[in-house]
């Protein structure tokens, strides 16, 4: 005989007392699992640091890094930056008001090079919320990227270009050897670099750059015509290239004066990389900007809303932790040996 079924009580479902158990499970649950990842999370980013130079390698200053990234992780949580904070909400949904907190690797940005081999550098600009930012990145023959400088403005101002390039000096940037600097095309930054390392310098201009800029004088009709010739240029062994480029200036001098100047002034610039040798992917990389454009577009990312250089000061360090070593790194170690080839014996670069 079947059985008849049971009549469910209404106070069965009420969920004030049987969901409450659950919830605060649930709730312990959640908690651990964010304690776990911070954990993973905070010991990656010490060993990290440590990997790329920031952190010395001894147990002390390994536990002071991570604890530190623990503390400020802390009031983030999993998918947030452990320095984003700018305003979080207590459980009545006011907003609580927290100070940004700017890690101990930003202190760094002022220490001695002299112990870190960086061959390639990117230095550029950025206007963030009306205010100009300038940056300094660069790669170790490591793959990692390290942010050597920050300062207010552009590197089209002189003072500007000046102060950054020799305070990277004066901290011993390049004292062994020759440096590879990639800009998009400055020259005020251009002579601030050479009156600082002379010769042992080599300036690359960004293509990808310098091919807006040239084709903006043309009207759009003619743009494509214009980008593939200097794409068919480029693609060349660089005496061809620079043959090919000179002609496509002389031929620009009556019909755009404008895209004749801007390329004359790069040409060369835009072939230094390839002159270098350098072998893909990594050639990709130096001879564009792009590297520089996403450093400042991540460190944006991460950092709070407000003045151009405390947003890149808090964003830089937390998108420097989730950054990968650049594509191509393993060739960085050639690209040293042939930069110092290239180093003149008798260098009569200024003394900082």
């Amino acid at each position: 005989m079947a059985s008849t079924p049971q009549k469910i009580s209404s106070q069965k479902l009420h969920p004030t007392d049987d969901t409450d158990p659950w919830r605060r499970g649930a709730t312990r649950l959640i908690e651990q699992g964010r304690l776990m990842w911070m954990l993973g999370e905070g010991l990656s980013a010490a060993l990290a640091k440590h990997a790329q130079g920031w952190v010395p390698p001894n147990e002390e200053s390994l536990t002071a890094e991570f604890f530190g990234w623990m503390q400020q992780a802390w009031t983030s949580g999993p998918g947030r930056s452990q320095v984003e904070s700018s305003t979080a909400r207590s459980r009545t949904g006011s907003p609580i008001k927290r100070s940004p907190a700017i890690p101990p690797t930003l202190a760094l940005l002022k220490d001695s090079l002299s112990q870190v081999n960086c061959p390639v550098l990117w230095v550029g600009s950025r206007e963030i919320g009306g205010e100009w930012a300038s940056m300094a990145l660069a790669a170790g023959v490591d793959g990692f990227r390290r942010v050597l400088g920050l300062s207010p403005g552009s590197v089209r101002e002189q003072g500007v270009a000046e102060e950054l390039s020799a305070d990277l000096a004066r901290r011993g940037l390049a004292g062994a050897g020759g440096l590879l600097v990639i800009t998009e095309g400055s020259r005020t930054l251009d002579q601030a670099l050479r009156q600082v390392w002379g010769d042992r310098v080599q300036i690359s201009h960004c293509r990808c750059r310098l091919r807006n800029e040239v084709l903006g004088h043309f009207p759009e009709t003619s743009r494509e015509k214009w980008g593939n010739e200097l794409d068919a240029a480029w693609s060349l062994p660089p005496d061809e290239a620079a043959a090919v480029l000179q002609h496509l200036e002389r031929r620009w001098t009556t019909e755009s004066p404008g895209a004749a100047e801007r390329l004359g002034r790069s040409r060369e610039a835009s072939l230094v990389v390839a002159r270098l040798e350098v072998p893909p992917p990594l050639k990709e990389r130096l001879e564009s900007a792009g590297s520089l454009r996403m450093a400042f577009k991540q460190s944006l990312r991460w950092g709070p809303r407000g003045p151009a250089i405390e947003a890149l000061s808090v964003g830089v360090p937390a998108w420097l932790q989730r950054s990968r070593r650049l594509v191509g790194w393993h060739k960085l170690d050639l690209l040293t040996h042939k930069l110092i080839s290239l180093k003149p014996k008798n260098n009569t670069a200024p003394k900082v």
